[in-house]
């Protein structure tokens, strides 16, 4: 049972259309970073930080900066941010001993880009992968040449 369910989300992933992470898509702003900003990089989520680090030391040149707040940062020097897209819902178990039970359930989906200066929201609308990240740091890095 468990190789079948294996199976079926590999085979949803492989059917999945992927969004191309262009300025034409929506997914990159269509001025992003022409004033050679530092993208500001705001994730909550350890294992998305660490991953990201690597792949944006990697494939960006541009300077960028992890943050855990938005204070301090002017939207002069600092008018995009990278997030990851969380998604919070509550949940309530039917049937079973834990019948009626109501827990929070987080989910790490994909990842959006925030302009502050427009207050517009680029939403990539892809899963979030480690591959992901690898190919939005250099689409963000030719992005801003």
């Amino acid at each position: 049972m468990l190789v079948a369910i294996c199976i079926l989300i590999s085979l949803a992933s492989c059917l999945a259309q992927k969004t191309p992470l262009t300025k034409e898509s929506g997914v990159i702003p269509p001025d992003f970073n022409q004033n050679n900003d530092t993208l500001l990089i705001f994730s909550t989520n350890p294992f998305y930080t660490m991953s990201m680090k690597k792949h944006f030391q990697k494939n960006y040149t541009g300077n960028f900066k992890f943050v855990k707040s938005l204070d301090g940062y002017s939207i002069d020097r600092c008018r995009y941010v990278l997030y990851e897209g969380t998604l919070n819902t509550k949940t309530t178990k039917i049937g079973g001993p834990f019948n009626g039970e109501v827990t929070n359930m987080t989910s790490h989906n994909s990842f959006s880009i925030f302009d502050r200066k427009t207050n517009t929201q680029y939403i990539n609308s892809n899963i979030a992968s480690p591959k992901l990240l690898n190919e939005y740091a250099a689409a963000l890095d030719k992005a801003r040449l």
